[in-house]
């Protein structure tokens, strides 16, 4: 209980905080990285299609360890929104996408009446590289915005992780690199070009 007690003369602390200071979102620059699968699991989207999806952690480069990066694949289709085995829905990109992050990750893949669900709770905590690019998307409202994407799954060892060509010069000389928000990252890739030139 003294954590309690602490944690309660704790709140009673001033916050000193700018609200207008927080971005909106915060992007990760172009680049390979060394991506902790934190969590994947089965999820559907409003109309009821499969819809796997998964939040991975930085662990290097360092100047991007922590930050987290969101995936989703949609797999089901309207003829089949949760497609049984054997159904073309699991040649589709989205499905191509995630076996591809499941392998690379060196998940043991597994079948059978419950391996989907396995599969994906046995992909929490494996490591692969993944390929960072930013390109132009919408928001939920439909406005102009840039995200993340992945590009590329390797396995560790295949490649290294860094920052691209493009934007190994926005970091600064310490090491040390503050999450950028969608707006100093589309700042900063104008003045070197298009992301898609890479």
């Amino acid at each position: 209980m003294a954590d309690e007690t602490n944690d309660n003369a704790l709140l009673d602390q001033e916050v000193g905080w700018s609200p207008d200071e927080i971005p909106n979102e915060v992007l990760l620059l172009p680049g390979l990285y060394d991506f902790e699968i934190e969590e994947l699991k089965k999820g559907f989207t409003k109309t009821g299609k499969l819809m796997p999806k998964g939040r991975l952690r930085v662990n290097e480069p360092a100047a991007a360890k922590g930050q987290s990066m969101f995936v989703q694949f949609v797999i089901g289709s309207d003829e089949h929104p949760n497609p049984p085995a054997g159904s073309p829905e699991w040649k589709n990109r989205s499905a191509v996408e995630m076996a591809k992050l499941l392998k690379k990750s060196g998940t043991q893949l597994r079948g059978g009446k419950n391996g989907f669900d396995e599969t994906l709770a046995a992909a929490k905590g494996q490591h692969f590289i993944g390929e960072v690019g930013v390109r132009k998307g919408k928001d939920q409202s439909g406005n102009p915005r840039d995200e993340n994407f992945m590009k590329g799954y390797y396995a560790l060892g295949e490649k290294q992780p860094g920052l691209s060509a493009a934007s190994a010069g926005m970091a600064n000389t310490n090491g040390s690199q503050p999450p950028l928000s969608a707006e100093e990252v589309k700042a900063q890739l104008a003045s070197l070009g298009s992301a898609d030139d890479e």
